[in-house]
């Protein structure tokens, strides 16, 4: 016997297309408490959609208001409860043209389903339970991821790791504010409590905690919108030639002639998992050339605001000539310093080496380096945005990052008036910072906020 498709909630039927266009399917999703319903008005196979057994797919044909058939499309019902949404759902899978797909949805506005918003079936799927507000978002990050590590840290938040540790990290405050509490509703009473100098060293190791992964945002950053590496260097160290080899294409113009790059290029590509945004630069020297002078100073600020300098020099020229002016002791941010032409010979190192990474040898023209290269890239990354320490560890979002923050200071505030025995004070704080880690679960939230985070979805999902 079926499962039932029962109603579990009286929100309406919302339908949408929720692939794209003109591949070689189209699927149509309708949710709702009556979705059986309105899907069963186009229905024109047997039996009935609320008699086929769910989760199944059965083949059959779709009409219109007066009857005519539309196409031949494969349908599957999920229970509510069982759906993506935790409400009664139904499916087509129809062909991808654009025509036909248009034409099923019309017809399911017209038997009473109404347009879906952007992100409003992952929205229902959030207040029915389904997921909590970490794994929400993480389904919008793995849409838009562009890399393999993207893709894993979406995965993992999707899966609930980040939202798990969250949830440990809000209930251990929870229960401390709970003892806390306890002592401010029965100050009389002979309570087996713990002393002041335990809950405030309790307190301090939470903020850590929270402060520990909230400062993991860079790295979340770096995988959601790519990281900037700018290659920079004189001119005709072979900049160009190494965008071109590390994209594997002719993207940038070679030529010998020292200034050819007069403007920056830049290109996404994926190194070690990671979405990088390689950006050529004109070469540094002193010139008079209006046109070359303004690529230099379009280098420049390219090196000011990258996540990563990738300083190329000329294997067949003098080393000291070729770097940049630091202070001493100071770099241009995270600072890779890279020989091509390795081909020609490695020059020994000059004794004022201004650099403290060491020298990664390439060359442009064999390939040879190349993995060493992409390596370093990685691992400078890494480094500079905390994820050198496990890639497998879910990055936050900056909302979620703000609130990790936010939790942290509320329970250094904590541990200070927990040693001191403030326990009012302390109680507030601990309040505060149980109300932020909250926030990023979803415990609390307002319509405002999950209408900004589910604004970023796209229709049908």
């Amino acid at each position: 016997m079926p499962e039932a498709i029962s109603k579990t909630t009286t929100e309406p039927v919302i339908a949408a297309i929720a692939t794209a266009l003109g591949g070689a399917i189209a699927v149509i999703r309708v949710s709702g408490a009556d979705a059986v319903a309105v899907a069963q008005r186009l229905w024109q196979g047997k039996p009935a959609l609320a008699r086929l057994p769910p989760r199944v797919l059965t083949l059959g044909r779709v009409g219109d208001a007066a009857g005519q058939p539309m196409d031949r499309v494969l349908v599957v019902c999920f229970p509510a409860g069982a759906s993506y949404t935790g409400e009664p759902m139904v499916e087509f899978q129809a062909h991808g043209g654009a025509a036909g797909a248009r034409a099923i949805l019309a017809a399911l506005y017209a038997a009473g389903a109404r347009p879906a918003a952007p992100g409003e079936f992952t929205r229902r799927a959030f207040l029915n339970g389904r997921l909590d507000l970490t794994q929400a978002e993480a389904v919008a990050d793995l849409i838009a991821a562009n890399s393999r590590l993207a893709l894993r840290q979406a995965e993992l938040s999707l899966e609930g790791g980040f939202g798990a540790g969250v949830r440990t990290l809000w209930q251990a405050v929870t229960d401390l504010a709970a003892e806390v509490e306890a002592r401010l509703d029965f100050p009389e009473e002979p309570l087996a409590v713990t002393p002041a100098a335990e809950l405030a060293a309790t307190a301090g190791r939470l903020a850590a905690t929270g402060r520990a992964q909230a400062e993991r945002r860079q790295w979340g950053d770096l995988l959601r919108h790519g990281a900037h590496v700018v290659l920079a260097g004189p001119p005709n160290a072979g900049k160009s030639s190494l965008l071109n080899t590390i994209l594997g294409r002719d993207r940038a113009l070679v030529t010998p002639v020292p200034g050819t790059t007069r403007d920056t290029l830049e290109e996404l590509v994926e190194i070690r998992g990671l979405p990088v945004w390689l950006v050529d630069t004109a070469g540094l020297r002193q010139t008079d050339e209006p046109v070359e002078r303004a690529g230099i100073d379009r280098t420049r600020a390219h090196i000011a605001a990258a996540n990563l300098t990738v300083w190329i020099m000329d294997a067949g020229q003098p080393l000291a000539g070729q770097w940049p002016d630091l202070d001493p002791g100071q770099e241009l941010r995270p600072f890779l310093p890279v020989i091509n032409k390795s081909d020609l010979g490695v020059p020994p190192l000059a004794a004022n080496w201004p650099f403290s990474r060491p020298l990664v040898a390439v060359s442009a023209l064999t390939g040879a380096g190349l993995d060493e290269l992409e390596q370093a890239i990685v691992t400078a990354l890494g480094a500079a945005a905390g994820g050198a320490a496990g890639h497998d560890l879910p990055a936050p979002n900056a909302r979620q990052s703000e609130l990790l923050a936010r939790a942290a200071a509320a329970l250094e505030d904590a541990a200070t008036g927990l040693a001191a025995e403030h326990w009012e004070t302390a109680a507030i704080s601990l309040g505060e910072a149980a109300n932020a880690l909250g926030q990023i679960l979803g415990l609390t939230h307002s319509p405002d906020l999950l209408d900004t985070i589910f604004s970023r979805f796209c229709i049908g999902k």
